[in-house]
């Protein structure tokens, strides 16, 4: 209850239908290692087993991760997309909870022959400075007529001097990508993670919702590699099972 406690005082809140929701885009609570794995205030999927406090052992593609719920039923390590998500106090040097309300991972293909795909159907047109990186503005070629699609951005550099390496993403919205870099409408934020990849959707349709902060994507790009990097145990799992189930 101690660890719920934290994470339910750190962060702001926004009302949503049947209560209180943290607000997605609050600051991340401070680092705690020894804080439980999977705490009452995570958005979990309806329905599933939640393995509280500890967690439980998943294998997605090559991957093994400390998970919260186990994937969809009947799919496999091969073909598994889930969503994703435990106590962020667990991830260090994270900026947002956002990355906890609705990242999805998958193992449908690797990253580099997802952007593969991506650079032969697309077009660049220029680059563009969004927060403190340098993307470079591509747009889908219709097979049809030759036209060109709405814009999509590929980082391509970071101006902010991180000591972290920011991760290879990719980002679409359904409005114009303009200064101040506040959207409504629907943003993806995608992120490679070696042979498999990550995205989290961002929405703002109404009125009163809040505008997607796309100058913050660079940051919530690296958290999305942050939380894969900590929930990643690959390399441990094995010695893990005699506390932790194994999901199928």
């Amino acid at each position: 209850m101690q660890a719920i406690r934290k994470v339910l005082s750190t962060a702001a809140f926004v009302m949503v239908a049947g209560g209180v929701a943290a607000d997605p885009y609050a600051a991340a609570p401070p680092y705690d290692p020894s804080a439980d794995w999977c705490v009452e205030s995570l958005p979990y999927s309806s329905g599933k087993e939640i393995y509280s406090p500890d967690g439980a052992i998943t294998q997605v593609g090559s991957y093994f991760l400390h998970v919260c719920q186990g994937g969809s039923r009947g799919s496999t390590p091969g073909r598994r997309a889930m969503r994703f998500f435990y106590n962020p106090e667990r991830v260090e040097g994270l900026s947002s909870v956002k990355v906890m309300s609705g990242l999805r991972i998958n193992s449908l293909g690797t990253w580099e022959d997802r952007q593969k795909r991506f650079l032969d159907t697309h077009r660049l047109m220029g680059e563009q400075q969004i927060g403190s990186a340098i993307y470079g503005v591509y747009r889908y070629v219709r097979f049809s007529d030759g036209g060109l699609g709405r814009p999509k951005y590929l980082y391509i550099g970071d101006t902010a001097g991180r000591e972290t390496a920011m991760p290879p993403h990719t980002i679409e919205c359904t409005e114009q990508v303009i200064a101040p870099y506040m959207l409504g409408g629907q943003c993806y934020l995608e992120v490679g993670y070696d042979k498999m990849f990550a995205h989290l959707l961002f929405l703002s349709f109404r009125s009163e919702s809040p505008k997607i902060p796309l100058a913050r994507f660079p940051d919530f790009a690296l958290d999305m590699k942050r939380v894969l990097e900590a929930a990643d145990v690959t390399n441990s799992y094995k010695s893990m099972l005699s506390d932790l189930p194994l999901l199928e």
